[in-house]
C-alpha cells in the first residue's frame, strides 16, 4: 500500500506539517472502535482454536450487476478442543450454505456484524474442511487503496475494468475466511469465472483457463504462504507482456505483466525499470521471496497495492522521482517488507510501510548516490 510514512514525508505542505514542530495545545483522544472493529481485530478463543493451512476460492464475477457468487473451502486443523469457531464475511452477502466436506452435513451458525459463529465440534489435532457458498454485492471502495473495497470501473473503450483493495478492511469484504493478519494459509487455489471476452488475473502461478459456454474460468495457484488481504482479483481486457529476470543467485524469475491493450506499447519501455529494482533489493535483502509463483504488475483502476506476486499498478506510466515510477519501486519493495516479513496485526502495519520506504531510499543510494537516497526520504 502507498505508505502512510510516504504521505507524512512527502506531503508536508499539503497537511500543514512543518519541520519546526510545536507541541499541540490539547491532548489527543484515543480512537473509539465499534463492535465490528473489535470482533475483526480481536484474537479471541474462537479464532485461536484452529489454524487454516489452505483455501480454495471459486468466484464468479457479474460486471453489469456488480455482484459476486462464490464457493470457498477452508482447510484447517484444530489447535485445541472446541465447539464453536469464528469466520468472517461482510454483511452485504447472503450465505447460501455452510457445510463440512467430510460428512456433507450442514453447519448451523449465527451472525453478529461481519462475524459468523459456526457450531462445530472438534478435538485437538483433527483436520477439517468447511465449505461456504455465498453471493451478493461487495462494498464499493470509496478511495482505494486507502479506503478499500471493490472497484467497478470502465476503461477508455467502455469495457469492464475491475479490482479490489482491502488491506485495512480485510479480505472478508469479498470472500469468507478467518480474517486476521496472524493466520496465513500455506497455499491457495483461486478460480475466477468472468464473461469470455474478459481476462481474470489472480496471485501466483497461472494454471490455465477453461471455456464454459459464454464464460471463461481462470485458474491460479499460490504455492507460498500469503496474507489474505493480499489475495486479489483483476478483471479487464488485459494483454500479456512477458519478461524474465535472472536473479543475483542465478535463479530465473518468470515475469508476466497484464495491462490494458491500449497501453501495451508504452508498457514495454516503462516496465523495464523493474529489473534494476529487483537486482538492488536482492542485493540488500536477499533473493526475491516468491520465485515459484513469478512476478507481475497488473494495470489497476486505482493507484497501487502490493498484492503478492500480482502488484496493482495504476500510476499512469509516469516517472515521478529521479526518473523512476514510485509505485513500481515502493510496491515491489513490499514483496520483501509486508508480504514476506509481515506485521501480525494491523496496528503495526507502519513497520512494513517504513521498511518499504527505506528500501526505496537504498535503491536510489545504490544506483545514484547516498545523497540521492537521503533526498528520497523528503520526496
Amino acid at each position: 500500500m502507498i505508505g502512510g510514512i510516504l504521505i507524512f514525508l512527502s506531503s508536508c505542505s499539503l497537511l500543514g506539517i512543518h519541520f519546526q514542530v510545536h507541541n499541540p495545545n490539547r491532548l489527543g483522544k484515543p480512537e473509539k472502535f465499534d463492535r465490528e472493529a473489535v470482533l475483526l481485530g480481536e484474537l479471541n478463543k474462537y479464532r485461536t482454536a484452529y489454524d487454516v493451512h489452505y483455501y480454495d476460492l471459486s468466484l464468479e464475477v457479474f460486471p453489469e450487476d456488480k455482484e459476486l457468487s462464490g464457493v470457498v473451502e477452508i482447510h484447517a486443523n484444530a489447535v485445541r478442543d472446541f465447539d464453536t469457531i469464528q469466520i468472517d464475511l461482510h454483511q452485504n452477502f447472503l450465505i447460501e450454505l455452510i457445510s463440512e466436506i467430510s460428512t456433507g452435513k450442514t453447519i448451523s451458525y449465527s451472525k453478529e456484524e461481519r462475524v459468523i459463529w459456526l457450531a462445530l465440534t472438534k478435538k485437538k489435532g483433527e483436520q477439517f474442511v468447511i465449505q461456504v457458498k455465498y453471493s451478493g454485492k461487495p462494498p464499493k471502495a470509496k478511495k482505494p487503496p486507502w479506503e478499500g473495497g471493490f472497484v467497478w470501473k470502465k476503461d477508455m473503450n467502455k469495457d469492464p475494468w475491475i479490482g479490489v483493495a482491502c488491506e485495512s478492511e480485510g479480505a472478508s469484504v469479498w470472500w469468507p475466511l478467518k480474517d486476521h493478519k496472524s493466520d496465513e494459509p500455506d497455499s491457495m487455489r483461486i478460480h475466477y469465472t468472468v464473461p469470455k471476452d474478459l481476462v481474470a488475473i489472480g496471485n501466483g502461478q497461472f494454471e490455465g483457463e477453461e471455456l464454459k459456454e459464454d464464460k471463461k474460468v481462470y485458474n491460479w495457484f499460490v504455492s507460498y504462504p500469503i496474507n489474505t488481504y493480499n489475495v486479489s482479483i483483476y478483471v479487464g481486457k488485459f494483454k500479456l507482456l512477458e519478461d524474465n529476470y535472472h536473479g543475483n543467485s542465478g535463479k530465473e524469475l518468470a515475469i508476466t505483466h497484464y495491462v490494458l491493450e491500449e497501453n501495451y506499447d508504452k508498457v514495454k519501455k516503462h516496465f523495464k525499470q523493474l529489473i534494476p529494482q529487483l537486482k538492488s533489493f536482492e542485493k540488500y535483502f536477499g533473493e526475491y521471496p516468491w520465485y515459484r509463483d513469478g512476478f507481475k504488475l497488473v494495470e489497476s483502476p486505482y493507484a497501487g497495492m502490493e498484492h503478492q506476486t500480482a502488484i496493482a499498478y495504476g500510476n499512469g506510466y509516469k516517472n515521478d522521482h529521479n526518473n523512476t515510477d514510485y509505485i513500481i519501486l515502493h510496491e515491489t519493495a513490499h514483496e520483501w517488507w509486508g508480504n514476506s516479513i509481515t506485521a501480525k496485526d494491523l496496528a503495526h502495519v507502519w513497520l512494513q510501510e517504513g521498511f518499504a520506504t527505506y528500501a526505496g531510499s537504498l535503491y536510489f543510494e545504490d544506483v545514484f548516490s547516498k545523497e540521492t537516497g537521503l533526498n528520497h526520504l523528503y520526496f
